[in-house]
């Protein structure tokens, strides 16, 4: 079984500013692959610069040796946040992303793959007054949303999500 450590995936850096103009983003700089002293993976590529800000929360291996990543991202350098996600092959070369708007701002903290090969991610969700809910997320193996997700879960105050089980293999639902 491989282990992942991960150096920033995503950060920021993007465009912002004043507008205007056809400059073009700098190209981002160089990514890498290597075994650390104790065997761990090691990846590191900016997948994304043409972000305000970003933050990976969890990733975890998938079925295929590749890796699956959630976090958030903020496309401008105000409001909405949406949640990301990130697919990557062994090797850590993208092979898909999704940004995916859920309410006036998202955070996506955890993940789990399917038993049909798709994806659950859970995190949190900025509703009415601030407070917050959390949120499930069902994604199919191309990162597209299932329709009817995500589903929404809280109450009155802050009530967020962090992490998720299958139990029995996601057939009987997830903690």
């Amino acid at each position: 079984m491989a282990v992942l450590a991960v150096a920033s995936l995503i950060t920021a850096c993007g465009g912002g500013g004043g507008g205007g103009g056809g400059v073009e983003p700098p190209a981002p700089p160089p990514g890498g692959v290597g075994i650390g002293a104790d065997g761990v993976s090691i990846f590191w590529y900016p997948y994304d610069t043409n972000v305000a800000n970003g933050a990976l929360s969890a990733v975890r291996q998938t079925r295929d040796a590749g890796f699956v990543a959630v976090g958030y991202q903020f496309t401008g350098f105000t409001p909405p946040q949406v949640a990301y996600v990130l697919k990557t092959d062994a090797q850590g070369a993208r092979q898909w992303q999704r940004r995916i708007a859920i309410g006036s701002n998202a955070w996506a903290h955890g993940v789990a793959q399917t038993d049909d090969g798709g994806y659950m991610v859970v995190g949190t969700v900025t509703v009415a007054a601030g407070n917050s809910d959390a949120f499930l997320l069902k994604l199919d193996a191309s990162g597209t949303t299932v329709p009817g997700w995500p589903k929404m879960y809280g109450s009155t105050g802050n009530d967020e999500g962090y992490a998720l089980l299958a139990v029995n293999g996601g057939t009987d639902g997830y903690v």
